[in-house]
């Protein structure tokens, strides 16, 4: 019985409560990483779809192709040759966009028709989008 094998329990304990502080000090780490994805992977898909109607107004003649902001989430309208689609997308939960700016971005032959300002709020950031005169689709201006 006198054998010298294994750990003793102040050992174990020692490397649970290291192991603890370690995870425990990470976590904020981790949660912060998975919020700046949620943002990228939102305005990524975000000008995805303005460049989806960017496209989808070249050449239309009759019909519209435009983005409607809403307070908590945008739809995607695209009405060509008599066939619509729609598509609605919402925002990551805790954010909203200020209703009193800008309310909806559209095209005439890839060139925006009408620019201006949209400002979205996060729980700790806004971000304006700014959709200037142009070819261009907008850019993010972190506030």
């Amino acid at each position: 019985m006198k054998s010298n094998r294994g750990f003793t329990l102040l050992e174990v304990i020692f490397t649970l409560s290291m192991l603890s502080i370690i995870v425990s000090l990470s976590a904020p780490i981790i949660f912060s990483i998975l919020d700046n994805q949620s943002e990228k992977k939102f305005f990524d898909l975000l000008f995805s779809d303005l460049l989806f109607i960017q496209v989808a107004s070249h050449g239309m003649n009759s019909g519209k192709a435009y983005v409607k902001f809403e307070d908590y989430s945008y739809t995607v309208h695209v009405d060509k040759n008599g066939h619509k689609r729609k598509i609605k997308r919402s925002y990551p939960p805790g954010w909203k966009k200020d209703e009193r700016l800008f309310k909806e971005i559209s095209f005439k032959n890839g060139t925006i028709r009408k620019p201006g300002t949209i400002l979205i709020q996060s729980e700790n950031t806004d971000y304006r989008i700014i959709f200037p005169l142009g070819k261009g689709r907008g850019y993010i201006d972190k506030q």
